[in-house]
Order: C-alpha cells, then sequence, then structure tokens
C-alpha cells in the first residue's frame, strides 16, 4: 500500500489509524492525528497539530500554530517559526526548533 498524502487549503484534517507513511501539506488547517502505524510527514502554513499515539517518526514544518504530541513511539523533528510545542514521547528523540514559542518535552519510559 502506498503512503496517505493529503493536500489541504482552509480545511482540518483528521487522520484515524492508519498503516503507512504519511504526508500532509496544509495552510490554515488544524490537525488531528490518532493511532497512526508509520511516519507522518507535515508541513504546514497556519495551523495546530495534536498527535496521540503515533507509532513512527514525527516531522513537522510550519510557520505558526501550536503542536501537542501525545504517547509518541519514535524520533520527533518540528521546526516552527511560530508556535507553542508539547510533547510526550515513549520511544525516541526529539529536535526542536522554534523563533517564538515555548517547548515542553516529557519522555516517559
Amino acid at each position: 500500500m502506498g503512503p496517505t498524502v493529503v493536500h489541504t487549503t482552509s480545511g482540518d484534517v483528521s487522520l484515524k489509524g492508519i498503516v503507512g507513511q504519511v504526508n500532509i501539506e496544509g495552510t490554515s488547517s488544524d490537525l488531528d492525528l490518532t493511532g497512526i502505524k508509520g511516519n507522518v510527514e507535515i508541513s504546514v502554513t497556519s495551523g495546530d497539530i495534536d498527535g496521540r499515539g503515533i507509532e513512527g517518526n514525527l516531522t513537522v514544518e510550519g510557520t505558526s500554530g501550536d503542536a501537542q504530541i501525545i504517547r509518541l513511539k519514535g524520533d520527533l523533528q518540528i521546526f516552527l517559526h511560530s508556535g507553542e510545542v508539547k510533547a510526550d514521547i515513549t520511544q525516541g528523540g526529539a529536535r526542536v526548533k522554534t523563533t517564538s514559542g515555548d517547548v515542553y518535552i516529557k519522555t516517559t519510559l
């Protein structure tokens, strides 16, 4: 099965239980990702990201918006120009860069 690819402008995205690679490009879009089993790559201009129970690496590039990631089993890489990052990583490492915004990282073994 090939990757799941989503492109959206001014629309919210909700993905649940996807198995395999996920690629999302959005403008003014809130993202809700639950139970993804595979690597996730996100590029957003503005919008919030809520990820729960992702099993795979998560890469995010964005201009503005907050990211809340809970129970990530994989490496986290986030680059935001403006926005708050909250992450709970159960397995893997984190690399976060933000120009303006707070960062909270918790690891749970």
